[in-house]
């Protein structure tokens, strides 16, 4: 089968199709060979015809003929607003999942709706959907409180905003302070002119 580009960083997209279809995957310049059961062997040519679909544009449930992979494919629906975070920036959430669990994730089209299919053995799938109910989850989390604190923030600055308000119009209420006259008046202080007295000692005499 010709798989030009399917190889993946360091072949890690080749073993994470042939982790997940439980077969041997090699690539031979543009050809891959599988090695496996003949199950496994067409997991794997499944698996791999549903990669290079993704490069041509989205991917429709009605294409893949899933009635063959009852056994190791679930289809789960998600709403809409969780799916950014399940995929993460260029899809890295999604590999990251992949990578903890063994499975081959990809989202495809069912009519209005997009589907997360996961791909590989039960136990691997299992691990996987409980990953994906963890991020949803931590996701709901996150936006409760992030609404619980803008919420304060907005109750706080409303508070603060009304106790300016008080504090300024008691400030315009209160009739401004009157200093006392009596110190305006105190005459400042003299200093005494009283010459001091020099003492007049009389000349010494000289002795004849």
């Amino acid at each position: 089968r010709r798989v030009h580009g399917a190889l993946g960083k360091d072949g890690s997209t080749k073993r994470k199709l042939a982790r997940a279809a439980d077969c041997l995957m090699e690539y031979i310049g543009d050809w891959c060979f599988f090695s496996g059961t003949r199950r496994e062997r067409q997991r794997g040519r499944h698996y791999l015809q549903w990669l290079l679909k993704q490069r041509k544009g989205a991917v429709h449930v009605d294409d893949l003929n899933l009635r063959d992979h009852t056994e190791d494919v679930h289809m789960m629906n998600l709403d809409p607003e969780v799916v950014p975070q399940i995929m993460g920036h260029k899809g890295s959430g999604l590999r990251t999942i992949e990578e903890d669990s063994g499975t081959f994730l990809f989202m495809a089209r069912d009519g209005p709706d997009e589907r997360l299919l996961v791909c590989g053995p039960p136990a691997a799938r299992k691990k996987a959907e409980g990953l994906i109910q963890h991020a949803i989850h931590d996701r709901r989390w996150n936006n409760e409180r992030n609404s619980y604190s803008r919420s304060r923030s907005r109750s706080r600055s409303r508070s603060f905003s009304r106790g300016r308000r008080d504090r300024s119009r008691s400030r315009s209420r209160t009739p401004p302070r009157r200093r006392s006259r009596s110190r305006s008046r105190t005459p400042p202080r003299r200093r005494s002119r009283t010459p001091r007295r020099r003492s007049r000692t009389p000349p010494r005499r000289r002795s004849r």
